[in-house]
């Protein structure tokens, strides 16, 4: 009888192994989670940290964006056009585990774009929120907000919806920031730039270089703050 039980649960292990290595393979960025993983282990994230987590306006920004932000420690965790669940399913392995101080979040639009309601999508971000203050309880959160990518023009009043509910939440959060990229990209236009690439959806350098103006104002006055 001992035997078993030994064999049963030794058959329940294996089962849960095999599930997990089917559901690995079955993520559809699998590949991109692994690369970083990888470089992780080259070069392990510094403790203190800032992760630019979420979708693709971090990753096409490569490894450009660990040098425009070198001095907040930066780590580029964008990969593929993910959606936030995505995000959750992977903050276990490259966000949490480096004990950031901080996180860029950026997703939501492919979210929104798939059909999903804004309070589904907020509810999703808080998901995400409750998993990495599970083991990172003092992490700051910025929340980018939500763009006004032309491509997506037809998404824009959900997508306006979602920021203003992440800000009201801000409000009441002393850990969690939002900041507005909606109307300095707005303003970029109409003094006449580009701030969009090809595709109409993603930032082009001068898109970038306008965030990296309203973040970097918001992390140097958090700098600031701490100093005092």
């Amino acid at each position: 009888m001992r035997m078993l039980r030994l064999l049963v649960a030794f058959g329940y292990v294996l089962l849960g192994f095999f599930l997990s290595v089917a559901f690995a393979a079955e993520f559809r960025f699998e590949k991109d989670i692994l690369k970083m993983e990888e470089r992780d282990k080259q070069s392990p994230p510094k403790e203190g940290c800032t992760m630019f987590a979420g979708s693709s306006s971090w990753a096409l920004w490569g490894k450009q964006l660990e040098e425009d932000f070198r001095e907040f420690d930066a780590i580029n965790r964008g990969f593929g056009g993910s959606k936030i669940h995505e995000v959750i399913h992977v903050t276990d392995r490259i966000i949490t585990p480096y004990k950031p101080s901080r996180i860029l979040f950026f997703c939501g639009t492919n979210d929104i774009a798939s059909g999903m309601k804004p309070e589904e999508v907020f509810a999703d971000f808080k998901t995400f929120l409750e998993r990495v203050r599970k083991v990172r309880p003092q992490v700051k959160i910025y929340f980018m907000s939500l763009s006004h990518a032309p491509a997506r023009e037809k998404h824009w009043p959900d997508g306006d919806k979602l920021n203003s509910l992440v800000r009201e939440l801000a409000k009441q959060d002393d850990l969690l920031f939002y900041i507005d990229t909606v109307v300095p990209i707005e303003e970029c236009v109409k003094n006449g730039g580009n701030p969009w690439f090809d595709d109409r959806l993603h930032l082009s350098r001068e898109g970038q270089e306008v965030w990296i103006k309203a973040i970097r104002k918001t992390l140097s006055q958090e700098k600031k703050s701490s100093e005092k």
